[in-house]
């Protein structure tokens, strides 16, 4: 096989901090203000807390998603080659109409995975913290960074099975094209 180097495994990655953090930022921020005004006691949705974690994660999920998806694009075509650079992959999906077009077709498709693996990942993640915190029997400090990332860790696992064929579909259209 081909030798992998230790720079070839960080092709793209400006491409993915461009995809990731203000996706992220979206998902979260908009997260944590919806699950706020869902939980205030003159909601209508106040006493189902679970509802109120999918809800306020899906529609975190549906904003950050519009950012991802053509920064998904970017990170994709460096890292396959198509462009030497995440500056090169942006001038390519500005000046090719069919990669737009393919952009919005894998964004519409992305939905389908990111939307209901944000909203999964996070109400699991809340969930199992209320389900331990009310549990007499269980000694356990949701408090601490590793029960965190333990937590979140069983949320991405959930998330992850849900969203899978999703994904599939997605890096499909992506890279269809060429």
């Amino acid at each position: 096989g081909k030798a992998v180097s230790l720079g070839s495994l960080y092709k793209g990655v400006s491409a993915n901090l461009l995809k990731e953090m203000p996706s992220s930022a979206l998902y979260l921020g908009i997260y944590e203000s919806l699950k706020g005004q869902l939980l205030a006691p003159t909601s209508p949705i106040a006493g189902n807390p679970l509802l109120v974690y999918l809800i306020a994660g899906a529609v975190g999920e549906g904003a950050g998603s519009v950012v991802r998806a053509p920064a998904e694009v970017m990170k994709t075509r460096v890292q396959a080659g198509l462009a030497g650079s995440t500056a090169e992959a942006f001038t390519q999906l500005a000046s090719d109409p069919a990669l737009r077009s393919a952009t919005v077709t894998s964004w519409s498709t992305s939905i389908l995975r990111d939307v209901p693996f944000g909203a999964i990942q996070i109400a699991v993640f809340e969930g199992l913290k209320i389900i331990i915190v009310q549990s007499p029997d269980v000694n356990f400090d949701t408090n601490t960074l590793l029960s965190e990332a333990v937590l979140g860790a069983a949320g991405g696992f959930v998330g992850s099975l849900f969203s899978a064929p999703a994904d599939v579909v997605v890096t499909r259209l992506v890279t269809q094209a060429e």
